[in-house]
Order: C-alpha cells, then structure tokens, then sequence
C-alpha cells in the first residue's frame, strides 16, 4: 500500500530530491532577508513616535502653564485700570470688585490678592490710622514693618483675602528685594512683570511663590505728567501654579523640572541665574532613555524653562515589541511559504500514484453496481430523462410487468403508465431532466403485458457525473404495491363507516389523548358549539372559548377533572351542566359527561336548551302577564320594593302612576273579549313605546289585572315638587300617546286613561301603601271626570294644577300671537348705539305675565324653540324697517338666546335664514349669550360663534360674573361685548365689593379687547361711577324702560334732539 503523506517518499531520486527542496530553500532565505530590513525600519519609525509623544507632552505643559499665567494677568490688569480711575477705593468697593470679577470661583488657586500704594513719610500716620480703623493689622506699632526713613514708602494697602493674609498689610515692599526689583521694573516699563521666586510671608507648608503685578499710574487734573500710585499684587504658590498646568499633561513614564532663567531684559550673569522653581522626584538625567526635550518661555518679564525627561520609551508594550514581532512574524510567514512550497511540490509527485489507486477503485465500484442491479428484490430501470426510453432494466423490473428484458427495452415509461397517469409522469421527468429536483416518490398505475394496471410505488433519482452534472438519465426504482393498496382500501372503508356512525350520534362528541390534544370532533358537536376541528387543537383551546372568564374557567374545569379522574376508576363520568360561550357569541347550557376509552378520553355533550326553555316558560308564567308579556303583579310589588330600598341609598324620588282605561267595561262587552284583548296588547305596546322613547331609564311598565296598568318610576330628584313634575310631564306624555286612535279590526277607537300618581323617598312608605295611595288619586281622577292625572297630595296636586294651566296658556299663547317685542335702549355717552329686544306676554284676561315665570317653564317645555325662531325673525324684520330710517339705520339690535336653542344642530342655519329672509346687515344683529351655555359642549359652542362672527354677527356675554365663567375658555369666544349685571351695579356706589367687581370686569374686558356695558343704570351717580372706570356703555331706566317698537322709536328722536341730560 502506498501512503500519501507528503514527508514520505519512495525511493526518490538525487534530482527529485532537488526539484523538491530547492526552491522552498530560496524562498526561506529571501523572505529571512526582508523580515529583518523591515523589522530595522519600523524600529526607526517607533523611535520617532516616542519623540513626537514627548514634545507633545511638553508643548501641552507649556500651553497649560502660559494660559495659567496669562489668565491671572488679565486679573491685574482689570483692577489696573479700575485704581487707575479711582485710586483710593474704600475697602467694600474693593471686596465688592472681588465679587463682581467672580475672584473665588473662576481662579481658586489665588493666594493673595493686594494693592501696594507709594506713600511719602508724612503719609505714614494717616495710612497707619485707616489700617488700624478697618482691623487689617493687630493693634502694634507699625514702624518695625518699614525700613529707614526714605523719601518714599511702598506699602501693602489693600489685602483679599484678609483671612490667612492678615501678615501683608501695612508691608513695606523695600524689605523685599525680590519684590521691589518687580515693582521698580514695572514702574519704569508701565507693563505687567513678575518676580523672581521668593519665600512668601503668608504661607508656612510651601512658601515659594511668585507674584504679578501691574502698576497704577493716575494723571492729576490740569497735568499732563501721570504720578505713579502703586501697583496691583497677585501672590501665586508656584507648586500650586505648576500642578494645575501638569494635570493636563500624562507624566506616566516621563521627568519634568522648571526653572527661573531671570528676566528677559537681562544679559548672563547677574541676577540671571537658574533657580529651580519645581522638580519631578523621578528626575536623573543618567536613567532616561531618550534626550531631555526643552522648552523656554517668556511670562511677562521673566523666562522660564521646562525640561522633559523621558524615563520610558512612551511606547506601549505592544508598540515597543511590534518591529520584531514583525520581524518574527516575516521569519515565520517565509518558513511556512517554504514548507508550502515543498507540499505542492511533493503532492504533485504523489498525485500520479492516486490516479492509479482510482481506476482501480473505479472498476470494483462498476462490478458491485452491476451486482447490486441485477439481485434486487424490486424492479430497477435506467431510464432516459429525455424521452423516458428504457435504457437497463433487472430481472425483477421484468416479473412484474410481465415483459421480456428485449420487450421493454423498446419502449418508455410513458407507454406503460396508465392514461391518467401519462401528464403527471411527463412533468416528473421533464423536472428531472432539468435539475429542478434531486429525486421524487410516485404512486402510480402501470400496465402489465396482459394490459391489467397495477398500482406500483416509482422511487427515481437522476444520475451525475464525477463533476456533479446531470447526465440526461436517471435511476428508477419500482416495488409492486397493489396488495397493499387493496387492504388500505378496505380499512378505510371501516374507518369512513365508524366516522359516519359517530357523527350520526345525536350528542357531541369530543375525543382527547392523554396529552389533552384534540383528536377528533362529531358534527353534533360543532353544531352545538359552533367550534370545529380546525378551531380546537387542545384541551386547553376548548376551554379558554367555551368559558373566557378565567376565575368561572378555573372552577369549572377543577370540578371536570374531579369528575373525569373519578370516571378513570368507575368508568363513568357524572353529568355536570356547563354553560358553554358558543362560536356565535351565545351562551348555551350543555349536559357534559364522558367515559375513558383505553388511553384517551370521549366528553359527551347534550343539549339543555328545550329544557332550559321549558323551565324559563314557567317562570315567565309566574312574574309575567300572558297577554301583554309585561311584568305582572307579582312582579310589579318586587320593583316596588326594590324602588323604596334604593331611594334612601341614591338620595333620590321615585313615582307610582296607576292606569286605567275608561269604559273599558263597556267596549269588552259590547265588542267582546277578543277585541278587549287586542285593546289591551295596542295599549301595552303604545305606554311600552312611550317609556323607552322619554328621558327616564329607571323604570317598570306592568299590568296588574283586567284593564290597570303601572308604572314605576326610579332615580327621581330628590326634591319632592321637581319629582312631581317629572312624574306629571311623563303622565302628560302617555295620555297624549294613547290619545291616538286604536285600530281594533278595521274600525278605529278612541279612548281615555285615569291616571293616579304618588311619589316616595323610601322613608317609612310600604308597598302597600303607595298602591293605596295611587289607587285613591286615579279613582280621584275617575271621579272628577276621566281622562285626568291627580296626585295623591292636594298641596302638590294644586302646583301641578297652576304649571299645567300656565302650559296651556303658554301654548295658546303662541298660536294666537299674544307676544311682542319691547326695546330698551343701550347709551354710550351722549349717543343711543342701539337696543336689547325682550319678550313680553299679554295676557287676554290675566295681563302681563312676568318673563321670570314662562320663559323656565317654556325651557323646560321646549317651546322656548319656537320663541325663540319667532323673536329672531321679528328682530330681523325690526333692523330691516329701521335701515330705512336715517335716525335709526345705524342702531345694534341685542337678542337672547336659550341654551337649548343654541344647541340645536340648525340654529346658524336659522340665523342665517332669518337673516336673509329680512335682507339684515349682520353687524346690525347681536346675540346674548349667558355663562350656562359654557357648562355644556364649549367646543360645539366656540365653532358655531366662529361661524356666526365669520358672517359678521357680534355676540355679548350676558350677566357675566354671576356664572361659572372659565377664563381660559372666556379668551377662545369671539365675543364682542360682556355685560355687567345688574346685581353688580344696584349697589356699586355703596358695596365695595359690588364695585371691586365691576372694575375687575372692565378691566378684565380691556386686557381682552372687548367693549363693556353695564345693566341695570338706574341713577345718575352709578353711570358716572361706571363711566370714571372705563364703562362707558349703560343700559336701564336712568334713560329708559323697555318699551314698544313705537315708543322707542320717538324715545330715540327725542334724546338725539334735547340730548342725554335733559332725558336723563
């Protein structure tokens, strides 16, 4: 056997040897070479990477340091210039200057801040006293901080803070030779300098300090010369200076010292000696790796220098190693290249011997495929994808067909399958021969020799080549089925019969297994449910539909699988009834029971509706009458019960009305029985119709017996005369709808109801009692004459009488045009700007009834709509005869609207008709509204003024202030005008609280942009109040009353001609 592996060769020649190794030689040694050039340059390039790092760690120190500085100085220089305005601050302007540059927060690292003022010998005493007056200096003799006497002093004068400063006032600076070689440069440049490192007197811990000062120069009055005053002192710690410019700076890895060359006027030697100012622990310039990098920098008149010394190469680990981890990397790379190198060479050596090895293998797989073809025990055919020829067939392929091996061979697949069979056939092979599919299984009928079809399985496959191509021919296997397929037939024909039977079952039927998955459902079941196969896939599915409320679901399934665990032992499980959520959304009662059948488990569902429907009719027998179906007496005495149980808890009224249908008696026996009933069930159904139809939702409609009916009423005020009206207006209602004739046969009849009302508040009244009580006031009723409503009290039975009286009137009131028109002016200043037009009723016998008591009730009525249609049509038509009239064409015509007209779908419809019909001016007509109307639909309400303002209608807010005005709606309204009430304006000149509201209103309406008018003027003194307060529009009997069209059409003449205060 010859092995394969490339590092064994056979017997290899000296010259094989050489092609093998000597070019992986070559490549090793060269790509050696370049590793290692590659791996000095990229050393190179890390060394200048590690410089670049270093100059810029000290470039960054010295721009943190430089700005550091520059920012203290332009400290110095803010007070320079504020001493050089004033020179003699007081010590509060100076701590207030503190404040005022924000000192504290925006330069924490100061340490002192001071003025140093040039004094001459005899200033000393004065400057010692105002020290020791403002407590800068301990009471001692201020001579031993001064030095001889000289012609002139420079002392500290002001000091912030004073707090751990307190040894800086009153020094004299000539005791400092640092100091004054500071002060005595910037006085003879005028700029800004700093001294040289000394020790500060302030500070103990770290007392090396620097200080910047700028000098204050003052130019007296009538003098061009300027007098050099002092200067501005800022101490800094230099530790501290330098620290706060190293934070900015990374010192890991590096050295870092700071020294003081001198001043930059200064030549070498001298006073130009270096003085370390700050110096890293770290610094030795015999451990640094790289050469220190130096930078000199110029701060005010002194030059500093910062060294940096790299104490690493300021590399990373892997940035120090990346140029021989490069160069490994080559070494490496060139050595497998190499050993790849030899690999092909060596394979190609063996590749000669495989081909061999696979001929040979080859052969021994052709013999075991003739072998494996010719001894199968099913019928084996290659077979031509193109035409479906026979190219091969076995010995097998030929028993079952009944053909010779010559025999088939002449002919194809498409002639031996069955007719219906061929289109089918034809499209697997055209798949097959395109590659659409890998192999397919088919059952099929075929001819045999005899021209019997047998069914047969067809299992192909198409044949590849060794580069995986198709080679237009395919391998097909055929095993002869027909016996089986004989004994599916028949089993499927027992299990069809056995489906059939079950779902002929009259019960539901619903078989799970043990893992409660569904495994089949009977028609009846689906029938009763609605749910199917397709629907239920679990137990658990069936469950959640049929009862969705999960705390109802988990009772009743505890109690099923009880039930079912128990039928696991006896057999049987016990009939449990289940109310079932059906598919249709009813609920149906089901009787659920079932038994175990081997490892699974059949439920058994029975309907209960007939019975369920059965029982629901004998109830319906005991609470229902049977004629009209309504509630009978046993029932009605429940709801009665129920009413006078809930008045107390709902703090509410309710009503019984008892009804009874004149002569009734008389028609039943005339007209007999039948008809009688037929006038029971109209009647039942009409009061039915009425109830449903009113506002009231708390009701009963019953029928006691023979020809009474009742009503029960709920949820009633509480207060006993509005319960009274609503129990009458309903009583109203329900006469008038049976007031309409009856059809009894072909023939119409008429009848009449008595009707006897009692309220209740559930205080002690008993059912009994309240049926007494309605059943005295219907025969009360009876009595005074039929078709009538009487209360059982005589006190509320005399309010009802008056309302309904007042009703009457009210609607005769309207038919026969008993209403006109009154008009009250509206005055601003010495000019009428128009009128409020108000409702009047007379009365043929009673005369003028008062607004205050119809207009409610024509609100409650609803006749307020027609009133309101005729008041807007006649205003119209009152502007339109006015237009005509120079004196009068100019006058706004105010008209009130109701609340219920207002919100009626039409009413700008209305409006815009009305307006139209008369050919009005728009802005001549202007509507009042009142603050109730805010209390219902506000945005129904702002659209409807919108669309009247776009038409160029005004409106008024009347009585305003006595409502529930929201501001933030008040200021949405397009409004034009609000009216002060005239409950304001009665006692405005006695009531400061009358008058703090009517200046609010005014000025609430000018904040807002609109006009004000004020109601109700009735003296002289209240429109000049209200005119001194910005209202300067009044309306009320100071000018005039309301009066008839004619009246105020000679009132206007009048007052345009003798003017305001002859009227007035």
């Amino acid at each position: 056997m010859i092995f394969s592996s490339p590092f064994m060769a056979v017997a290899p020649s000296s010259r094989t040897w050489v092609s093998v190794w000597l070019l992986p030689g070559a490549v090793l040694c060269g790509g050696g070479l370049l590793s290692l050039v590659l791996a000095w340059m990229l050393q190179r390039t890390v060394q200048t990477m590690a410089h670049e790092r270093a100059v810029h760690r000290i470039d960054t120190l010295v721009q943190g340091l430089e700005h550091s500085v520059n920012s203290y100085g332009e400290i110095v220089k803010g007070l320079q210039a504020r001493f050089s305005v004033k020179p003699y601050l007081s010590r509060q302007e100076f701590d207030a200057t503190m404040v005022e540059m924000d000192v504290p927060r925006r330069y924490p690292g100061l340490r002192a801040l001071t003025f140093t003022r040039i004094l001459a010998p005899t200033e000393l005493a004065h400057f010692e006293a105002s020290l020791r007056a403002d407590g800068q200096v301990a009471r001692q003799d201020l001579r031993i901080r001064f030095a001889a006497d000289r012609s002139e002093y420079a002392v500290v004068d002001y000091v912030w803070p004073l707090r751990g400063n307190a040894a800086l006032a009153g020094l004299d600076v000539y005791l400092q030779p640092e100091s004054l070689s500071s002060l005595l440069q910037s006085r003879a440049t005028g700029k800004v300098s700093m001294t040289a490192p000394f020790t500060l007197l302030q500070d103990d811990k770290d007392p090396t300090g620097v200080l910047i000062r700028a000098p204050v120069f003052v130019t007296p009055a009538g003098q061009g010369e300027p007098v050099f005053q002092g200067a501005v002192n800022i101490s800094l710690q230099t530790r501290e200076l330098l620290l706060h410019a190293l934070d900015a700076v990374q010192l890991d890895g590096v050295a870092v010292t700071v020294e003081d060359l001198g001043r930059a006027d200064q030549q070498p030697g001298g006073e130009n000696l270096r003085r370390t100012i700050y110096r890293t622990p770290n610094w030795e310039v015999s451990n640094a790796t790289l050469a220190p990098v130096l930078r000199d920098i110029a701060l005010h008149d002194r030059i500093w220098r910062v060294q940096l010394l790299p104490r690493s190469a300021l590399l990373s680990q892997v940035e120090s190693a990346h140029p021989w981890l490069m160069g490994a990397g080559g070494l490496g790379a060139s050595a497998l290249l190499a050993l790849l190198v030899a690999l092909l060479a060596r394979q190609r050596q063996q590749a000669r011997q495989e081909v061999e090895h696979t001929q040979s293998a080859l052969q021994e797989s052709m013999d075991r495929f003739h072998d494996l073809f010719h001894h199968c025990g099913m019928g084996v055919s290659k077979v031509c994808s193109e035409t479906g020829r026979l190219l091969q067939v076995n010995q097998r392929y030929c028993e079952i067909l009944g053909f010779s091996e010559k025999e088939l061979l002449r002919t194809n697949v498409l002639e031996l399958s069955a007719p219906e069979d061929v289109d089918d056939t034809r499209r697997l092979l055209s798949e097959l021969r395109q590659g659409l599919i890998s192999n397919y299984l088919q059952s099929k009928r075929m001819r045999r020799s005899d021209g019997q079809l047998i069914w047969v399985e067809v299992a192909a496959s198409p044949l590849l080549d060794g580069q995986q191509e198709l080679l237009g021919q395919h391998i097909s296997v055929v095993q002869d089925v027909s016996e089986r397929r004989q004994l599916q037939a028949a089993l499927e024909q027992r299990e069809a019969r056995l489906s059939a039977m079950l779902q002929a079952l009259p019960v539901g039927m619903l078989m799970v297994d043990a893992q409660q998955r569904i495994l089949s459902i009977n028609d009846r079941f689906t029938a009763l449910t609605g749910y199917g196969q397709q629907d239920l896939q679990t137990l658990d599915d069936w469950w959640k539909v049929i009862q969705p409320d999960a705390s109802q679901r988990q009772t009743s399934r505890a109690w099923v699988e009880s039930a079912r665990r128990e039928a696991m032992v006896q057999g049987v499980m016990p009939c449990c009834e289940l109310a079932v959520h059906c598919k249709d959304g009813k609920i149906r009662a089901l009787e659920l029971s079932g038994s175990p059948v081997q490892s699974d488990f059949v439920f058994t569902l029975m309907d209960l509706s007939q019975r369920k429907q059965a029982e629901e009719k004998i109830r319906n027998l005991a609470l229902f009458d049977m004629l009209t179906q309504l509630p009978n007496r046993r029932q009605l005495l429940e709801r009665v019960h129920d009413a006078l149980q809930h008045c107390p808890r709902q703090n509410s009224a309710g009503a019984l009305l008892l009804l009874d249908i004149d002569n009734f008696k008389t028609l039943n026996e005339t007209q007999g029985h039948d008809q009688g009933d037929a006038l029971l069930l109209q009647v039942a159904q009409r009061l039915s119709h009425c109830l449903a139809q009113g506002p009231h939702t708390g009701y009963t409609l019953a029928r006691q017996g023979g020809d009474e009916f009742a009503v029960v009423l709920e949820n009633l005020p509480a207060d006993p005369l509005q319960a009274a009206q609503q129990t009458e207006k309903l009583g109203r209602r329900m006469m008038e709808a049976l007031r309409e004739p009856f059809i009894l046969g072909t023939a119409p009849c008429h009848v009449t109801v008595s009707m006897g009302a009692t309220t209740f508040h559930g205080t002690g009244e008993t059912v009994e009692e309240l049926l007494k009580r309605a059943d005295l006031a219907m025969y009360e009723a009876k009595s005074a004459g039929r078709n009538a409503l009487h209360f059982f009290d005589p006190s509320m039975q005399s309010a009802i009488r008056a309302r309904a009286e007042m009703e009457a009137d009210l609607r005769n009131a309207i038919e026969q045009s008993q209403f006109d028109l009154y008009y009250q002016p509206q005055v601003m200043h010495e000019q009428v700007v128009g009128a409020e037009a108000l409702l009047r009723w007379r009365h043929p016998v009673k005369g003028f009834i008062s607004p205050a008591l119809f207009i409610p009730l024509a609100e409650d009525n609803g006749m307020v709509l027609q009133l309101g249609r005729w008041v807007l049509h006649t205003a119209c038509r009152q502007l339109a005869q006015w237009a005509q009239r120079p004196g009068l064409a100019e006058l706004a015509l105010s008209v009130n609207v109701s609340p219920l007209q207002f919100q009626q779908p039409q009413f700008v419809q209305d409006v815009e008709q009305a307006l139209a019909s008369h050919g009005v001016r728009p802005d001549r007509l202007k509507l009042e509204l009142t603050e109730g109307m805010l209390l219902s639909d506000v945005e129904d309400t702002i659209r409807k003024m919108e669309q009247l303002r776009g038409l160029g209608v005004a409106f008024s807010l009347d009585d305003f202030g006595t409502g529930y005005s929201s501001l933030s709606y008040l200021k949405r309204l397009p409004l034009e005008q609000l009216k002060i009430d005239q409950s304001f304006v009665r006692e405005v000149l006695t009531n400061a609280n009358d008058q703090a509201i009517a200046k609010t209103i005014v000025a609430l309406a000018s904040s807002l942009g609109l006009r004000v008018i004020a109601e109700g003027v009735e003296t002289a003194a209240q429109r000049d109040f209200l005119d001194a307060n910005g209202c300067h529009a009044w309306q009320g009997y100071l000018f005039s009353p309301a009066v008839p069209v004619a009246q105020f059409e000679a009132w206007v003449a009048q007052f345009s001609e003798v003017g305001h205060s002859a009227i007035a």
